[in-house]
């Protein structure tokens, strides 16, 4: 035969429903003694933090700020740029700040657009600009690299890329440098000094293009965020150098690479130790004669014969330059 069920006396019951309105009372207290802060941090972060604060406080010159500054991660990035969030993201895409200005702040549509992509590193923020860089830009002084095609400025500045798109009808007449300026002292400095490092190739005559490969250049695994040039030489030819920075292991790890590829492919490349570099030859029945000149943090290379006029200005330069330091690690 079942246990009843044996309820609770009453004058607990009634205990109880007393305590009710004293509860209420205590959360209602409780809840007008928020933190500020707490409730003002995924605003401020959503927002990129101090960028947010510091482009709507200073936009560019002429133009007014609309709205507060939009911010986008890895997770919603489709959100704003659909169908190619991948391709920024493979690329070391860290976050995305967007911010709207108008000449007039209450005109239904901005006249200038500022993406600011973080990209990881430099090189990284290099490789998604020259991606987006058309046949038809033109260089212009904006950041530490900056291209303007039409209604859209590009630049770079560390490891930030970013896009400057003008509509609408004062497009035409868009200072991009001067919104360059604004978008760059939001941001602060960069260290322009790196530039040079990051880009170290040697004066080997007119540049016609650079390009950023961050894994597979020419279909060799061991080649990975290779930045290739290509010059115009005096004598009319074309000549493309290509340039693989990193830590020493990284160089230890890619000598240790070409090692293997030569025995794999049957070759016997000559090997030159010097002072603080070696030189690696190949003669290759398939890519034809091709070097590596490795130093302790940069392996300067290129699909050509190794002669003096070539290796002499990567030696000079290879002496001139400070090792080269990859992001997030202090230098030497």
């Amino acid at each position: 035969m079942p246990n009843p069920v044996r309820e609770p006396p009453a004058w607990l019951r009634g205990g109880l429903l007393a305590l009710l309105p004293l509860l209420v009372v205590a959360l209602y207290v409780t809840g007008q003694n928020y933190d500020p802060g707490l409730l003002a941090f995924k605003s401020e972060e959503g927002a990129g933090g101090g960028l947010a604060a510091k482009l709507t406080q200073s936009p560019p010159p002429g133009l007014a700020v609309m709205g507060a500054p939009r911010a986008y991660d890895k997770t919603n990035l489709y959100e704003y740029i659909d169908g190619h969030a991948d391709a920024f993201i493979s690329a070391g895409f860290q976050s995305l700040t967007v911010a709207d200005y108008a000449v007039d702040a209450n005109a239904p549509a901005p006249d200038l657009t500022a993406d600011i992509y973080h990209m990881g590193t430099p090189l990284q923020a290099f490789g998604i600009m020259m991606a987006e860089v058309t046949p038809d830009s033109q260089s212009v002084t904006m950041g530490q690299m900056g291209f303007v095609s039409g209604g859209v400025g590009l630049f770079l500045h560390g490891p930030y890329f970013v896009r400057l798109g003008a509509q609408g009808p004062n497009a035409a007449n868009m200072d991009f440098p001067a919104a360059a300026s604004a978008v760059v002292a939001a941001l602060g400095e960069a260290d322009a000094g790196k530039l040079r490092e990051l880009f170290a190739f040697p004066d080997l005559g007119k540049v016609v293009r650079t390009n950023y490969v961050k894994q597979d250049y020419r279909g060799l695994s061991f080649f990975k965020g290779v930045i290739d040039r290509e010059f115009e030489r005096a004598d009319g030819g074309v000549l493309t150098l290509f340039l693989m920075q990193g830590a020493p292991a990284a160089m230890t790890e890619l000598e240790r690479a070409l090692t293997v590829y030569a025995q794999e492919e049957g070759l016997t490349p000559q090997i030159t130790s010097e002072s603080s570099a070696k030189l690696i030859v190949f003669q290759d029945p398939y890519e034809g004669d091709w070097f590596v000149y490795l130093t302790t943090t940069r392996a300067w290379g290129g699909f050509a014969k190794a002669d003096a006029a070539l290796l002499d200005p990567i030696r000079q330069l290879a002496n001139e330059l400070p090792p080269f330091t990859p992001a997030g690690e202090k230098s030497p």
